[in-house]
């Protein structure tokens, strides 16, 4: 910002002009550029992180000492995809639509399901006629 001072004489006329420039703000601060990181974020970052991995963890140790049927291994991997599925749609979704309309996400969370499925499915069919898993895969789901 600048302005103008100026020091008149008796009879009205400029004597002395003086302008005061300020230079351009070239270095904005970081609440400026949106780029504020604070420590406590990234603590609370790297805890989830570590509680995740701990739990991934603690479950393979598990999984090392106890059998489990292929049911239950089916049982707790359709629970983990359901709590995927409701952390994408908190958060991600609701964000998508806010952004992009109903019509659009609704077209592009059901692509992804569809993908998804179809990612999951065309592996285990081959696994399948290959007989690398059992035929009890094969019967439970209906898509192979």
């Amino acid at each position: 910002m600048s302005h103008i001072d100026d020091n008149y004489s008796a009879n009205g006329r400029s004597k002395t002009t003086i302008i005061h420039i300020e230079p351009p703000k070239v270095f904005q601060t970081e609440r400026e550029l949106g780029t504020a990181i604070d420590v406590t974020e990234i603590l609370t970052v790297l805890a989830i992180t570590a509680f995740a991995g701990g739990t991934s963890f603690v479950g393979a140790l598990i999984a090392r000492k106890r059998n489990f049927s292929e049911q239950q291994v089916l049982t707790f991997t359709a629970f983990g995809a359901g709590i995927l599925m409701a952390a994408a749609v908190f958060e991600m979704v609701i964000e998508a639509e806010t952004e992009l309309g109903i019509g659009i996400t609704i077209f592009a969370f059901l692509g992804g399901a569809i993908i998804f499925t179809l990612a999951d499915v065309i592996p285990e069919k081959k696994a399948v006629e290959q007989g690398l898993v059992s035929d009890w895969i094969q019967f439970q789901n209906p898509l192979l």
